[in-house]
């Protein structure tokens, strides 16, 4: 994996290497054949840790360097920046952002996804630390929260995660954050199926026995479909009402799109409808 050298010309060690292809000579600084062991081992452990996976060459620094210095070499630490945790993160933009520089319907958008981002994510959080992982996690805490009785949809975890990338890109171009929001490859949820469609009966009996809120009483109406007597019963009592002329066969065709014939007692009441245009 890796080799010592002696330079002739200095008298001092050197190390030879390879990763990912790529061939490393770097001097040892050092005359010592004891401390030069030493040096190479840790060179061999940190390529033997990178080929496992269980460290990675941080950005912004040089691989040779990593790998020579045992995997302790650092980027460059940034200026001081005032964005040290998500609450400081959201805080900032709130107070930087130009007043009329979005509509008040929006910003009540974000500060509402601000809650909840900091509920689960935690506002101590430190944006230095925040990855993919945390990101992962709240999908999956937030997908638990209730609303209406009902899970909170992948539709609106989305757009929560998408204010926390556009304020994170936001204090990026600010020079306030380094790095890329850790938002991508989050998976989401599926999309809560509708309810199936129930007969009148079918949903009368569900509100009778109680518990169900009115929300979700009135999500049960809109999956009503009506038996074949309740169409006609339904088409009678319109073509009984004195309207338009074109009244009755729009309901018709509405209820009866998907039907190759319309019944006998539907056809009388068309013919009685046109009959008094």
């Amino acid at each position: 994996m890796a080799s010592l050298e002696l330079d002739p010309a200095s008298g001092r060690y050197r190390v030879r290497f390879r990763y990912d292809g790529q061939a490393y000579k770097r001097s040892l600084r050092t005359k010592h054949r004891r401390q030069a062991m030493a040096t190479l081992g840790q060179v061999e452990e940190t390529l033997r840790l990178l080929e496992l996976g269980m460290t990675k060459l941080p950005d912004k620094v040089e691989t040779g360097d990593f790998i020579i210095s045992g995997a302790r070499s650092r980027r460059k630490k940034l200026p001081y920046s005032p964005v040290r945790t998500l609450s400081d993160l959201f805080r900032i933009y709130q107070e930087e952002l130009p007043p009329g520089a979005k509509e008040e319907r929006t910003l009540e958008g974000e500060r509402l996804h601000f809650k909840h981002l900091l509920r689960h994510l935690k506002p101590t959080t430190k944006t230095a630390t925040l990855s993919g992982g945390n990101v992962q996690r709240y999908v999956e805490l937030r997908s638990k929260d209730k609303y209406r009785d009902r899970f909170v949809g992948p539709d609106t975890i989305k757009k929560e995660i998408s204010t926390l990338r556009l304020v994170w890109n936001w204090a990026k171009k600010q020079g306030y954050l380094d790095a890329l929001p850790p938002v991508d490859r989050i998976i989401y949820p599926k999309r809560d199926e509708k309810t199936p469609f129930m007969t009148m009966a079918e949903i009368s009996r569900m509100i009778e026995r109680g518990g169900i809120s009115e929300h979700r009483e009135t999500e049960l109406w809109e999956s009503l479909y009506l038996t074949k007597e309740e169409v006609v019963e339904f088409l009678l009592d319109v073509a009984k009402e004195k309207r338009e002329p074109f009244v009755y066969p729009m309901f018709v065709l509405v209820a009866h799109c998907d039907s190759p014939r319309l019944t006998d007692t539907v056809r009388d009441g068309f013919h009685a409808a046109t009959a008094r245009a």
